[in-house]
Parts: C-alpha cells; sequence; structure tokens
C-alpha cells in the first residue's frame, strides 16, 4: 500500500477507536493528503498503485533523506527555492518533505511525476551570518607590543570564530541552528538530487510498463532522456538485481548524466546506489555515492576545477530507528574519484604527490536518529583544508519528539581521526601569537520549536568569550587598579569599533567541563556534554 494510504488508514483506527499519533506524524499525513489527493484512491483513476508501492519499498531505500533536525519550511520560502511546491503548506520538516517526493516518484504511473531537478547537484555549504564572522580589533593583549599597531591591531578572518551572536540576523534562527543548517545544505541537496534521480529511474520502469530486474539487468537510458529533463542528457541509467554473496537481494542503481544549465557546463554527474532490503520495508542497509564534476574559486586546489564528492551509508532496522554517515569532500580538478570501498575517503588528501585528492570542505555527519520525529543524536564535523590542525563540531541532541535540542560546538581532531566528539575549544584560532590551544570549553545553546509558529528559539546559551589564547580579557593588565583599555574588537559585528568599551573585562561565558560523577575529578569536555544527554552516534557498518 502506499504510504500515503497507509498512514491516513492508521489514523482512522479501527471498531471506534482513537489513535493519538505524534504532531509531526500527523502533519506528514497532512502533507501528504494535499499534495497528492489521489493516492487514496483504489480505483483505476488513481495515479499510484499498491503494487507498484510495494515494488519500491522492496527495492529502494523509502524515508531516506540527510537534512539537519533544525530544517523547517516555512510561509516565507519563494517558489523558485528547490523543493517548493505550490500547494506546500507551512511549517514542515525538510526530512518529511524530500521523504514525501521521493515516495510520490516511487509510487506515481504519471510521467510528470518521474522528473527530479539536477541543479541540487549544484548547491554547497555555507556559513550562517552569525558563525565566525570578519571581526576588526585593536590592541590585542596577545601581541607582543599590544600598543604596536603593526601587531595588535588587525582582522580575524570568516569562520574561526564560533557562535558569535545568539541569533541569526538573516533567518532569525538560534545561530546553532542557523549554522547546521548552513553547513548540510550542499549534502542536503545533493543527498536529495540523487535520491530523487534514482527514484525516477523505478518511476520510468512503472510508467512504461516495465518490471525491476531478477538476477539481471534493465538498462533504461532511453527512457530517462525521454523524460525530457531540461539542459540534461543521460549516458547511463542501469538497474540490475543480484543475490549477493551473504544470500542477500541487493539492487544496485547506476546513473550518469550530462547538465548543461543556461549553456553553462556540462557538469558531469554520477550517482551510484547498492541497497539490500531486509525483512520489510522498514528493514534495509545500503550505500549511496555521487560525484559532480564541479568549480571552485579559491581555496587549496590549484585550479577551478573541482570534484564534490559524497557518500551516504545507511541502516534502518525498525521503523523508528535511521543510522546513518554521510561523507562529502571537494577534490581537486574534474572526474576525481575520492571513494574507497564505496565511502569518500577523508585521507586521501591533496599535496603535490597527490593532485587529485581533496583540497577543500571535507565533512561528516554520523547520526543515529527516528526519522518520524528527528529525535535523536547527530555529530556533523567539517575541515577547511587538509592542513588544519582541528576540525569544527556539532554535537546535538534532538529530544521530546523533536520539540527540544541541545547543541555543543567546539573542535576535534582532525576529520580524517575525528570520533565525531567536540574535544574542546579554541578561542584564538589566528589572533596574534595564537597557540589554538584546546581548552575545556564548549559552546552551546539549547533551543525549543514552536510548531505553531514553526520556528526555533533559545532556551540557555553559553557563546561568550573573548578572542585570545586564554579566552578572557582582563582591562587592568598590571593590576595597578587602572584599566588599560587597549582591546577593542567588534562584538556585535556591526563594523564599528567605536561603541566598544576597552576597559570592561571579558570572562567567558562558555559550556565548560566539570565533574560529572562526584569523584572529584574533572570530566573531560565529551563526558561533561553526554552527561546532559548527547550520546556518540555510531556509524553503519560497511558492506
Amino acid at each position: 500500500m502506499h504510504i500515503t494510504c497507509l498512514l491516513v488508514k492508521l489514523t482512522e483506527g479501527k471498531k471506534g477507536e482513537t489513535i493519538i499519533m505524534n504532531k509531526k506524524i500527523t502533519n506528514l499525513i497532512i502533507l501528504t493528503m494535499l499534495l497528492s489527493p489521489l493516492a487514496c484512491q483504489e480505483t483505476g483513476e488513481s495515479d499510484i498503485s499498491s503494487s507498484e508501492s510495494d515494488e519500491a519499498s522492496a527495492t529502494f531505500p523509502t524515508e531516506l533523506a540527510v537534512a539537519s533536525p533544525f530544517d523547517v519550511t516555512d510561509e516565507s520560502i519563494t517558489e523558485s527555492t528547490p523543493f517548493r511546491t505550490a500547494t506546500l503548506p507551512a511549517f514542515t520538516s525538510r526530512y518529511a518533505w524530500a521523504t514525501w517526493r521521493i515516495n510520490v516518484i516511487l509510487n506515481t504511473t504519471n510521467p510528470v511525476l518521474c522528473t527530479f531537478d539536477p541543479e541540487l547537484f549544484l548547491e554547497q555549504e555555507d556559513n550562517a551570518s552569525c558563525f565566525g564572522p570578519t571581526i576588526n580589533y585593536e590592541g590585542h593583549p596577545d601581541a607582543i607590543d599590544p600598543t604596536d599597531p603593526s601587531e595588535a591591531n588587525g582582522e580575524l578572518p570568516p569562520g574561526d570564530l564560533g557562535l558569535w551572536s545568539e541569533t541569526d540576523s538573516e533567518t532569525g534562527l538560534p545561530c546553532s541552528a542557523a549554522q547546521l543548517n548552513a553547513r548540510m545544505n550542499g549534502v542536503t541537496y545533493k543527498s536529495m538530487a540523487a535520491l530523487s534521480g534514482l527514484a525516477s529511474m523505478i518511476c520510468t520502469m512503472n510508467t512504461n510498463g516495465i518490471s525491476m530486474p531478477s538476477s539481471a539487468s534493465e538498462d533504461l537510458t532511453t527512457e530517462m532522456n525521454a523524460l525530457g529533463i531540461t539542459d540534461t542528457t543521460f549516458t547511463s541509467a542501469v538497474i540490475s538485481h543480484e543475490v549477493n554473496g551473504s544470500g542477500d537481494d541487493q539492487y544496485s542503481y547506476e546513473m550518469e548524466l550530462e547538465y548543461s544549465p543556461g549553456g553553462a557546463g556540462p557538469y558531469l554527474i554520477r550517482v551510484q546506489l547498492d541497497h539490500i532490503p531486509g525483512a520489510s520495508s522498514k528493514d534495509y542497509v545500503g550505500r549511496l555515492s555521487y560525484l559532480v564534476n564541479n568549480s571552485s574559486a579559491g581555496g587549496n586546489c590549484p585550479s577551478t576545477d573541482v570534484t564534490d564528492n559524497g557518500s551516504l551509508l545507511y541502516e534502518r532496522t525498525r521503523i523508528d530507528e535511521m543510522n546513518v554517515e554521510v561523507r562529502q569532500g571537494e577534490f581537486c580538478e574534474h572526474d576525481s574519484d575520492g571513494l574507497v570501498d564505496g565511502q569518500v575517503d577523508p585521507q586521501d588528501q591533496y599535496s603535490s604527490a597527490n593532485p587529485t585528492g581533496w583540497g577543500n570542505n571535507f565533512s561528516v555527519l554520523i547520526a543515529n536518529y527516528n526519522p518520524l520525529n528527528m529525535e535523536g543524536n547527530f555529530s556533523y564535523a567539517w575541515q577547511a583544508g587538509p592542513d588544519d590542525a582541528n576540525s569544527r563540531l556539532f554535537n546535538v541532541t534532538i529530544s521530546n519528539s523533536g520539540e527540544e535540542g541541545k547543541a555543543f560546538y567546539g573542535y576535534g581532531d582532525t576529520i580524517d581521526q575525528t570520533s565525531g566528539s567536540v574535544e574542546g575549544f579554541i578561542c584564538s584560532w589566528v589572533g596574534p601569537n595564537a597557540d589554538q590551544t584546546v581548552q575545556d570549553y564548549a559552546q552551546y545553546q539549547e533551543v525549543n520549536y514552536d510548531s505553531s509558529s514553526g520556528a526555533f528559539s533559545t532556551v540557555d546559551a553559553n557563546i561568550v568569550y573573548a578572542p585570545t589564547n586564554s579566552c578572557n580579557y582582563k582591562a587592568d593588565a598590571d593590576d595597578d587598579g587602572v584599566a588599560e583599555g587597549i582591546f577593542v574588537y567588534d562584538t556585535d559585528n556591526d563594523n564599528d569599533l567605536t561603541d566598544e568599551d576597552p576597559t570592561l573585562d571579558v570572562t567567558a561565558d562558555l559550556f565548560e567541563a566539570v565533574d560529572t560523577d562526584s569523584d572529584g575529578n574533572i570530566n573531560t569536555i565529551a563526558e561533561t556534554i553526554e552527561a546532559e544527554g548527547f550520546t556518540l552516534p555510531v556509524a553503519p557498518a560497511n558492506f
């Protein structure tokens, strides 16, 4: 049965019983009914048949997507925004929308609904405006001579200051939510493009009356080109089935296309999926990967030609449990394959001896969560270049059916070595005489979600510090009772230092390591974060 019909029938109950469902599941039901009013018809007029739905559930990872737990669509999103449709109601989670859209493609027999948007493959990650802004300073106390402008005055570059403002001015979100959404933007849209593109292959089979192959392959290149997706030419589209060495059914999808929007490109795009179903449609494992030839200005690669490599390892053991590991990196030169055993390799780093390794923006997401409401634990790490000594990290725990969240930001081991734990905080990454000492701090923000407004708000926050090696600033540096007043920096990010007061001490207000078990010893910052309810997520096993 199609997912829409199944959810609606669940709400009907039996023999007059009242069924109370999680509000986010209810929102998903309303969404599916609004967008597909024909979905539950059981007549020949319906675009969706139960047999096709059953086949799709057995051969494809239904209800799988990649999205930040803080990413919610709302009425302010314009029609031109990817994912947006005229009938999309407000305050729908990005995850729920993406999984619903993929299910529509999988289950329809209407070729108009088989298409997807290759433009999503070109989306990139970014930083929120509240995170790590460019900050001017004067009289930095860590300079050898704080009174010498050539040493003590300067600018802190973007991306290094963490959560600088409690609220993001552009989105109105708590900074932790805005930043995680912005950093995950690229992998969210690319994975959506990959999954919906592969779902289009099943859709094409449905609309052409082609059966899923059994111990064989089906070439769908001609049928995919017949969809007429704008600026897109498919050079290969194949679905295969085999019984693998473990005796399991394994469905493999391979798609290659060239995308030339407005005469640009062409962008070569390759997608691969290996999917192993379990005993039910809510029980499966698999591995997705994509390669996108792109261009990038600046960074660590010697030319603008780069390749975005991504991989998604997934495991679903029951209806309310999803485990994923998502890796994405920007590799130098075109056609650079960064995969090892089907996953993007963080150790394949750019150097003069390895000119096709990753040079920019490698990220790793590991998450264990309930796909029905995003409740669970998320670790997201990223690193701007292979020469950085640390990765930047979010540890996030979502509770109360997705209504409450705690976010911890800090630094960890390099991206190829990190366990996913925040290991501390660096207050001065590139200031004068910065020693990049990782201290037993993290930035912390607790947020609540208001389903009536679709907005997240801050409940509590510990994010304030001085951009110095000690994280503090003492105006009376020589303890003579007189505040020298030499250090000013742009605390409110308004590009104006004249409104700053250099005579005020700054004592760090950060989340700090404490004795969580009362044994007289201070725990690590990672242990202190776990005491707040976060559990380090575990990646699925590769196969």
